[in-house]
């Protein structure tokens, strides 16, 4: 793995100038607003699909949602977001929460050894349950332009801004999972409640820097910037084929949260251990996305969808297909990040293989070869999973 400067990492990713993306396009608020996608979509509309089938039972889909469940529940306790919305309570709900995040009087931080201040923020994450911290120049042009609430029409769409105060972004990541993964695709495949958990890092995480007399403001809802770019630049991994971020220890695994801050900090640096020329190869998502939505072409700046954004130089993915598979089968798919060949445990075997992957890149194909061979591109067979799944400190 080699570590790569910010220049450089531009002239991997950058092909031209970037304008700031608005939420509007994003998939989650295009099927409130777009009447031509709702057109596309009436047909597809999801039914909960639950069976007696082994991956498909009441129970797997019962933790399917409960793993979700969080989510609005700290959404509504965001108040942190440059643009409220209607999910948010009032400001003074929180009043006298937010009276006790900040310094007794008289106490304050030394702010002359940013090295400290960042070993104390990344063992704080770490505590609160982050797996991966990376940290960096907050980049204005991952912050949405606009952002859009449905729910209040045209009055919902506002211009954004952050000020200039917020230099750092902290990016966490929250990995794991993997032996649910395998048995994809079912509702087990989709629990991911180790990700989820990273909601809940980034509200302990944002108090504690509030404790030590800064600012903060928690993008950990995908609501406020986009969370890949963020993450490239803090150094937590690189791009893959499947429009995601692959990590180094959790391949696609993971789920991504910021929070922007004032806290003066020490960056890291973006890395590259290979994952470009391993996806030019490999094709193992394209090859197992059901709606054909990933790419099988070369890398270009050509966007397919008003929901891709322009100038960026990655592989093209169609989040409206994806979109609609998702939604018009009625059941869960995050199949492309189960094949990857990069999502695999961190076992010693698998870290050989890793590295191999990183100096020896000419190899690719063979690796790709290993990986069907050994059949970790196939499904696990989910009969008998409640029998035989023990989760990490379980005592019967």
């Amino acid at each position: 793995m080699k570590k790569l400067t910010l220049d450089e990492w531009e002239n991997e990713y950058i092909a031209g100038p970037i304008e700031r993306f608005d939420q509007k396009y994003t998939m989650g608020r295009r099927g409130q607003w777009d009447e031509s996608f709702k057109e596309r979509m009436k047909e597809l509309t999801a039914r909960t699909a639950v069976s007696d089938e082994p991956g498909w039972t009441l129970v797997d889909w019962a933790m399917r949602v409960a793993s979700r469940s969080i989510v609005p529940k700290l959404e509504l306790m965001n108040q942190s977001k440059p643009n409220q919305g209607d999910t948010s309570l009032a400001p003074d709900a929180f009043a006298a929460i937010d009276k006790r995040l900040r310094p007794p009087a008289g106490a304050g931080l030394n702010t002359n050894d940013p090295k400290t201040i960042t070993n104390y923020i990344k063992k704080a994450a770490t505590y609160f349950g982050a797996d991966m911290v990376g940290i960096c120049k907050l980049d204005h042009r991952w912050v949405y332009s606009h952002t859009c609430d449905t729910k209040k029409g045209e009055e919902g769409h506002k211009p954004q801004e952050i000020g200039q105060e917020y230099q750092y972004a902290i990016v966490i990541a929250c990995g794991g999972g993997y032996n649910l993964r395998r048995h994809f695709p079912t509702y087990i495949n989709t629990w991911t409640t180790n990700s989820y958990r990273q909601m809940m890092t980034n509200a302990l995480l944002s108090a504690f820097i509030k404790c030590l007399g800064f600012k903060t403001i928690d993008c950990t809802f995908d609501d406020v910037a986009l969370a890949v770019p963020l993450a490239m630049q803090a150094g937590l991994g690189q791009l893959g084929r499947h429009g995601m971020l692959i990590t180094p220890r959790y391949g696609s695994s993971v789920r991504i949260g910021q929070i922007f801050t004032d806290i003066p900090l020490v960056q890291d640096e973006p890395i590259d251990f290979g994952v470009t020329e391993f996806c030019n190869a490999c094709k193992k998502c394209a090859d197992a996305c059901p709606s054909h939505s990933i790419t099988h072409t070369d890398r270009s700046t050509k966007p397919v969808t008003v929901s891709n954004a322009d100038n960026e130089l990655k592989w093209q993915f169609n989040p409206e297909t994806c979109h609609m598979n998702l939604y018009g089968h009625a059941k869960p798919c995050q199949i492309c990040v189960s094949v990857c060949p990069f999502t695999k445990p961190h076992t010693p075997f698998h870290r050989m293989v890793k590295w191999c992957v990183d100096k020896a890149r000419w190899a690719n194909p063979l690796y790709v070869k290993m990986d069907s061979i050994f059949g970790y591109d196939k499904p696990k067979k989910s009969d008998n999973f409640w029998d035989n799944w023990k989760p990490e400190n379980y005592q019967r």
